[in-house]
């Protein structure tokens, strides 16, 4: 017989073949990664999520910029009420210029609004160098 779609073959240890749904069942929460590259000095849009299905999203975001061979890993954090988003950004690790005066891919600032019922993170970028944003994301439902 054939399982069901996203389903994998298991074993009990004894012989006996089974098929099994894959992966963690998410009642409360949804998983998600991607990535964005972001090549102008305009602000540019990160990623979005539903403001009616999601009250909150937790960003892991690492950033490239590998014309002048500089990285960061950053953390954001988004909530919402509805009408407006609000963004915290934090944990950033990067490595520094020669004189240890300034972090690679800052001043890339964040911002968070809500635009036709998504909440939108924003990201603008210092140069018009490209760099490129991949992301893991965790969104909590309302």
């Amino acid at each position: 017989s054939d399982g069901s779609s996203g389903q994998a073959l298991k074993t009990d240890g004894a012989g006996t073949l089974s098929f099994a749904t894959v992966g963690a069942t998410l009642n409360h929460s949804a998983l998600a990664d991607a990535t964005t590259t972001v090549a102008s000095s305009s602000q540019s849009v990160l990623n979005t999520f539903s403001a009616s299905s999601y009250r909150s999203a937790k960003y892991y975001i690492s950033i490239t910029d590998a014309e002048n061979t500089k990285y960061e890993f950053v953390e954001a954090n988004v909530t919402h009420n509805g009408s407006d988003a609000f963004i915290s950004t934090f944990g950033s690790t990067s490595n520094f210029e020669p004189d240890g005066s300034s972090s690679t891919a800052t001043p890339v600032s964040f911002a968070a609004d809500i635009n036709s019922g998504n909440v939108r993170v924003l990201v603008t970028n210092p140069t018009n160098d490209s760099m490129v944003f991949k992301f893991q994301r965790l969104v909590m439902n309302v």
